[in-house]
């Protein structure tokens, strides 16, 4: 029998392969995968694998920057799920500022999930893909505190510089109960608007500070 969502909806991949040796957060243990068995020597396949929360796209839970902040486990798996746009940064440079949230707030306030395109996904594998990329700024932070929505990513590796030690932008935003999610990537392959993204966390406790996820795109 047809399945009917495949005839709705088209798919669209936005998460990074976890594989051996993947780039990571610098200071992050690195990924391995382990091959314990094999179907021609054990007659089937098993692996193991050892990474960490942040590792690859994934997504901040408040228990991530906040001393009593709600753990992944905890959280409703409808945040992780819902209407989403797309506002290109490419051209803000190192800093994507207020005036360019506000010049499109109508499509941020209607929106679920707030995906920040800024083109930094081209230098994953690079190594100065953890070095000076895109962030918001405290102003355009606190802005989007005051939104309805329940998540936002980006295609750079966080939402706070390489240099910071205090993480105001993550504990911002993740105070005001928004997850983030980051390292996506593909997003020239989204319309700006009129789609859904699931992000869906791993199964983990109530504590955990963060998952890797299978962030996916469902276009009609």
């Amino acid at each position: 029998m047809p399945d009917p969502t495949r005839a709705k909806y088209r798919l669209i991949d936005l998460s990074h392969p976890v594989h051996d040796d993947m780039p990571v957060y610098p200071g992050d243990e690195r990924v391995h995968i382990h091959r314990k068995a094999s179907v021609a020597v054990d007659g089937y396949a098993l692996c193991t694998i050892h990474l960490s929360t942040h590792v690859g796209t994934h997504a901040d839970a408040p228990a991530h920057m906040l001393r009593d902040g709600d753990g992944i486990g905890s959280m409703d798996l409808s945040r992780f799920f819902g209407k989403a746009c797309v506002l290109d940064c490419r051209a803000c440079g190192g800093t994507i500022d207020i005036v360019h949230l506000n010049s499109n707030i109508k499509r941020i306030t209607t929106s679920e999930m707030l995906i920040l395109r800024t083109g930094w996904d081209s230098r994953w594998g690079n190594p100065d893909y953890f070095r000076e990329y895109p962030v918001l700024d405290l102003k355009a932070a606190r802005l989007l505190t005051q939104t309805r929505l329940s998540a936002i990513g980006i295609d750079a590796p966080s939402f706070d510089t390489s240099e910071s030690d205090d993480f105001p932008i993550h504990r911002m935003l993740l105070g005001a109960g928004k997850v983030l999610i980051e390292n996506l990537r593909g997003l020239e392959n989204l319309p700006d608007e009129g789609f859904q993204i699931s992000a869906f966390p791993l199964s983990f406790g109530k504590d955990m500070d963060g998952s890797p996820v299978r962030a996916v795109a469902w276009i009609e």
